[in-house]
């Protein structure tokens, strides 16, 4: 009858013995030393490894995310100031004048109530 194989000790705590390995780099690592991994275990090295090449995030489109939101704070700020003034001079006055009316559009070449109408709340 042969000797069991002694258990490998962990690379970084040699006293310690294991039988667990890296999935990456199959070097036996202790239990102080595993990283969880969406497979098994990795070990300090591998794990920060890793993380180095983590990408940087896009947008759906491939832009860079951005940490600012001028436009959004922008489009809210028109829509809030065109309420007040709907609110002070009055809803009627306001819709008529900027307000999305067919008729004004296409026979007085008015077109910019196509973007101005966007913004009204009456």
């Amino acid at each position: 009858m042969s000797t069991p194989e002694p258990a490998p000790v962990c690379y970084r705590h040699p006293d310690r013995p294991t039988w667990i390995r890296c999935t990456r780099c199959d070097r036996p690592i202790c239990p102080e030393c595993m990283n969880s991994a969406p497979v098994g275990f990795q070990c300090p090295e591998c794990v920060s490894a890793g993380q180095s090449a983590v990408r940087e995030p896009r947008t759906v489109f491939g832009g860079r995310l951005t940490s600012s939101s001028t436009v959004t704070i922008t489009l809210i700020g028109i829509c809030v100031a065109i309420f007040v003034v709907q609110f002070l001079v009055g809803v009627n006055a306001v819709a008529s004048d900027w307000g999305m009316w067919p008729a004004a559009v296409a026979v007085n070449d008015e077109w910019y109530r196509l973007l101005t109408s966007v913004f009204l709340h009456g």
